[in-house]
């Protein structure tokens, strides 16, 4: 009887822990995002007693599989790495957060439906709390940034950054809501538009249209509740497959000409240029790739074509076939070895793609790029399984569609705060699911 005692008291200590995690992950998002991983390891790592793995069931062995595998994959491709010492950190940094989610998965399965609405009530109390005190901090002028010391530029990259995030996971708050009346729905969309112009006061390109793209595939999944989800399944898998010819087909000589003649902001002139990059390397090794972290190596020995400084694109022949290659051509021994001015390549070298896509291509080449097309392929089927109403199904698809723009566009895919917040955002949307199709399906 004591041993039983012993082991309730145990399992109810670790649910506080977790529950007191997700509430935490809010403020941590707000005064540094960079460690929000701390509360997503903590979880992994003490729910391991509890199911101690044995809630895995065969239908999930092949997932599982999958997770390992990549991992595996990542660790092997530390061997032939350029700078193997910054490729094994990377691999140290990533394979807990990776192989953790194995643990957090099998634990969930072990709560009830009543466990798991805490886990997500708690979540969303930080969550709220956090979005109320930068309301506060910013209209009010508290100064909470100016006590903590921050640089303008890390001030204003933790405010983008969380209100981002915080936004994205709202979805997740409105998505709680019984719904008894269809006039909830433009209700909640009308407060995702009011987050919208909130958010759009911090110049951050990528949240305003991630806002939009979330309420266009909100609406899409309303009216096509079946077709959508399986559009967004085949779509992704299939973008991610072909990313490299897609760029390299579609930046062709009139593209630039085009983009250069036009004007662009530098900062998506320079991702477009990015993606270019990476998609050279692609093709120059494109089964293995270059090793685990290695962009930042590459960046070192070969750099992105800077086209914003070159002002005789006009005289471009359109027949050109590769225009990167002319520009280069013409353009060696150029640089400045005084001022370190390059009309033609980047004086700084790239830390990551800013394309989580291309990025996986050029480290973990196509053997890497599978392992993870049909990780996201089953994952997603796995999703569909789920009996819920066709307004769950628009929360969740339109949350992963912002997502993944975000994840197109902007940081590092290892950075372990990003890939930390994208794990611990699709969990509680799994974990709410469960919760829907208890609800209906009792």
């Amino acid at each position: 009887m004591r041993n039983w005692v012993f082991v309730l008291n145990f399992e109810t200590l670790i649910l506080k822990i977790v529950t007191m995690c997700f509430i935490l992950w809010g403020p941590i998002l707000f005064f540094s995002y960079r460690l929000v991983f701390i509360p997503y390891i903590l979880m992994c790592l003490i729910t391991i007693p509890v199911h101690k793995f044995k809630t895995l069931e065969r239908a999930h062995l092949p997932m599982i599989g999958m997770i390992i595998s990549f991992v595996g994959w990542c660790g092997i491709s530390v061997f032939w790495a350029m700078d193997r010492r910054f490729s094994l950190n990377e691999f140290l940094k990533i394979a807990p957060i990776l192989l953790g989610s194995i643990s957090l998965f099998c634990y969930f399965k072990t709560l009830s439906v009543e466990q798991i609405r805490k886990c997500i009530h708690a979540f969303l109390g930080g969550v709220l709390f956090t979005f109320y005190l930068m309301l506060v901090d910013h209209f009010l002028g508290f100064e909470l940034a100016k006590w903590k010391k921050w640089t303008p530029p890390s001030m204003a990259k933790t405010y983008q950054f969380s209100i981002l995030m915080l936004v994205l996971s709202l979805g997740l708050c409105f998505s709680q809501l019984k719904i008894r009346n269809w006039i909830l729905i433009p209700i909640n969309f009308l407060g995702i538009l009011l987050l919208y112009v909130f958010s759009k006061h911090y110049d951050y390109d990528a949240g305003p249209i991630s806002l939009f793209l979330f309420g266009g595939i909100f609406l899409l999944v309303l009216i096509l509740p079946r077709v959508i989800p399986v559009l967004i399944r085949y779509s992704l898998v299939f973008l991610l497959l072909i990313a490299p010819i897609l760029v390299h087909n579609f930046l062709t000589p009139p593209v630039w000409q085009f983009v250069l003649k036009n004007g662009m902001s530098e900062s998506h002139l320079q991702r477009i240029e990015m993606v270019e990059w990476g998609a050279d390397l692609v093709y120059s090794k494109p089964v293995v790739g270059y090793g685990l972290g290695q962009v930042r190596a590459l960046g070192t020995i070969s750099r992105p074509r800077d086209y914003k400084h070159y002002s005789n694109w006009k005289n471009i022949e359109s027949k050109k076939s590769d225009i990167s290659h002319y520009l280069n051509k013409k353009g060696e021994g150029s640089i400045d070895p005084v001022t370190g001015s390059s009309p033609l390549y980047w004086v700084a070298k790239a830390s990551h793609m800013h394309n989580g896509f291309m990025q996986i291509w050029v480290e973990l080449g196509a053997i890497g790029v599978m392992l993870m097309a049909l990780f996201i392929f089953f994952g997603l089927k796995n999703m569909e399984s789920f009996r819920v109403s066709r307004y769950q199904k628009a929360f969740f698809y339109s949350f992963l569609s912002s997502l993944l723009l975000i994840f197109s566009v902007s940081f590092g895919v290892w950075e372990t705060w990003w890939l930390s917040t994208i794990i611990t955002l699709i969990f509680l949307y799994y974990l709410n699911f469960r919760i829907q199709e208890s609800r209906s399906y009792p």
